[in-house]
């Protein structure tokens, strides 16, 4: 069995789920928050449309598949040594416990090995997503993983910390 965990559902997030699940000789377990599961299942259209010429099809013909874990804040998975569900205003990040990696979906982005905030394209709701950084300072996190920017190294508990302190 085989398993993938959707962080939201922005086009960039879910685009190749279809064809992950049409190309698995097994079933595939999809994990996403229920805020998420709507636009994932094709209920509801995508929040994110604003896409460049070339990926206009996905705005008639969106990405879909069944959502069949729903995760909430402080759900705990067994895969790599404990995952913590952690809700990020819109989407969930994810932190592994054994190797205190946090997979911050689009609450934060890497530039240059710096950790910024959401920007206003990924956040809709930005006061309230700058507040959810505040959850990350509960981790001891190693390192950040960041859909925007890459993988984030450099004293990551003390930027997180900054930003929090930033925003107040």
């Amino acid at each position: 069995m085989h398993s993938v965990i959707l962080t939201h559902q922005d086009i960039d997030h879910i685009g190749s789920l279809p064809t992950l699940i049409e190309e698995l000789d097994t079933e595939l377990t999809v994990y996403a928050h229920e805020i998420d599961r709507p636009y994932i299942e094709g209920e509801r259209p995508l929040l994110k449309l604003d896409l460049p010429e070339e990926m206009q099809h996905y705005v008639t013909n969106p990405p879909k598949a069944k959502v069949n874990q729903i995760l909430s804040e402080g759900d705990e998975l067994p895969y790599f040594g404990g995952i913590s569900v952690i809700f990020t205003l819109g989407h969930i990040s994810l932190y592994l416990k054994r190797s205190k990696i946090l997979i911050a979906g689009d609450a934060m982005f890497s530039m240059n090995g710096q950790l910024r905030g959401p920007n206003g394209h990924t956040a809709p709701d930005m006061s309230t997503a700058l507040k959810s950084l505040s959850k990350f300072l509960d981790y001891d996190i190693s390192k950040v993983i960041c859909f925007h920017g890459g993988l984030c190294t450099n004293n990551v508990n003390e930027q997180i910390g900054a930003l929090n302190f930033i925003l107040e």
